[in-house]
């Protein structure tokens, strides 16, 4: 396909526009370039998939939220002790002995484990 583009003018000059006819890229030329945009756009992909899926692996805020509502509700005699909680996510023990509290997380996730030693007032 041919495109016509305007030849430019000088300013002031007066002179008409003359368009001018511009040969059209070949076949090959737009696979090449569809197939070096489509390779830059995976990769960007992969880049961001592995981006949000650490971000989503990583995330921790519910155990945390979690572990420092247990501690909550055993340090103020909440909880039935011993106490011992299991979700797809993580495992919370909580364990007296000697006038202490123990309490035990375990996120499975990423092996983040948590413990707390609590007075038993």
């Amino acid at each position: 396909m041919e495109w016509l583009t305007a030849k430019t003018r000088k300013e002031g000059s007066g002179e008409m526009v003359i368009l001018k006819k511009i040969k059209g890229a070949t076949l090959i030329e737009t696979i090449v370039a569809s197939v070096v945009i489509m390779t830059a756009f995976v990769f960007a992909t992969m880049i961001i998939n592995n981006v949000f899926y650490t971000a989503v692996v990583n995330d921790t805020f519910s155990y945390k939220n979690r572990i420092k509502e247990v501690h909550y509700l055993a340090k103020h005699g909440k909880l039935e002790i011993p106490y011992f909680e299991e979700t797809n996510e993580w495992e919370i023990t909580v364990e007296s002995k000697n006038d202490l509290i123990f309490l035990f997380g375990n996120f499975k996730q990423n092996k983040l484990s948590t413990s707390i030693k609590i007075p038993n007032d």
